[in-house]
């Protein structure tokens, strides 16, 4: 599968990209952790450390911008969490997209970043490429191959992006405190502009809405085609040690090569070797089981089986 991919903009020296012909777009960023819309993200002083993130990130006093006023303005009073709240003395912490059933000061009515699974976006984005909050994403952190889906959930500064919840980072094998947390690269966002209600949702919505777009713009075999360092790695074998053996087995053969992490076997021919140890992604250490005349050794993992070639033959004497 072809990646015709087109550049639409560029956030910071992020660029944004669109498959001709789709509306979803693409990038890949680092990401930071959010721990807004969390009933715990902030706690007043002088116990602010108790708060997910520090209290500087919501704001000071007269321009408190992430955390919710008596008067819905920066220079209100802070709203503190009461009894009857999920985190009493906490104060309230506020997404972007939210529940309009429920009052601004009720904690409940914003998207708890400790558990839904949400992506931050830009303005610049809302505007140029049509993202709404309530929109539907896949994530994907490149080291690990670790897949979330995820909902647009919260807005940041314009020029800046790659940002994520807690439960986000969670999910992708990213370190998720927002105080020392995240990652500075390798984690790929793919948008579907147009796909929400424009409410929070629940997880289950937010994974079953994600995995059919993502399946509709091609599945990972597109997202892979545009990202290959996504695609599996398929093990090469370019030695063995020895190159022959006994017919009644028992020998170890030292196989080199890449790709070997994860490796479940080791085929002599047909037949798989009595025992093998991964030693790294490089080598295996085989005990080669019985067989007769000249046969391909080949590595197998689960995500394929080595090609054969002729530094892989090994011949039984």
């Amino acid at each position: 599968m072809d990646c015709n991919k087109v550049e639409q903009l560029t956030v910071g020296s992020t660029s944004i990209w669109q498959i001709e012909g789709q509306t979803a777009f693409f990038y890949k960023a680092g990401m930071a952790i959010d721990a807004d819309g969390a009933p715990q993200a902030y706690h007043p002083g002088p116990d602010s450390n108790l708060g997910l993130d520090y209290l500087a990130n919501a704001g000071s006093p007269g321009n408190w911008f992430g955390i919710v006023t008596d008067n819905g303005q920066r220079n209100g009073n802070p709203i503190v969490q009461g009894s009857d709240d999920p985190a009493p003395g906490f104060y309230v912490s506020p997404t972007a997209l939210q529940d309009k059933t429920k009052k601004p000061t009720d904690p409940l009515s914003y998207v708890d970043a400790t558990q839904i699974p949400y992506i931050v976006l830009p303005p610049e984005l809302r505007s140029n490429l049509g993202a709404q909050l309530g929109d539907f994403a896949v994530v994907i952190n490149s080291e690990n191959s670790q897949l979330s889906e995820a909902i647009f959930a919260d807005i940041g500064p314009r020029g800046k992006i790659g940002e994520g919840s807690i439960a986000l980072a969670s999910n992708l094998g990213i370190p998720s405190s927002p105080k020392h947390g995240g990652t500075d690269s390798g984690v790929i966002y793919v948008v579907f502009p147009g796909s929400g209600n424009g409410n929070p949702r629940n997880i289950d919505e937010i994974t079953s809405e994600a995995k059919n777009l993502c399946q509709a713009m091609g599945g990972m075999a597109q997202i892979q085609a545009c990202y290959p360092e996504l695609a599996p790695t398929i093990p090469t074998v370019t030695a063995i040690n020895p190159t022959s053996g006994s017919v009644d087995g028992g020998d170890t053969v030292v196989i080199t090569g890449s790709g070997f992490t994860g490796a479940t076997d080791v085929g002599f021919g047909a037949t798989n070797a009595t025992s093998i140890s991964v030693d790294n992604d490089n080598q295996i250490t085989a005990v080669s089981p019985a067989g007769s005349s000249t046969v391909d050794v080949t590595i197998i993992t689960p995500n394929g089986t080595s090609a054969i070639s002729a530094v892989d033959q090994f011949t039984y004497m």
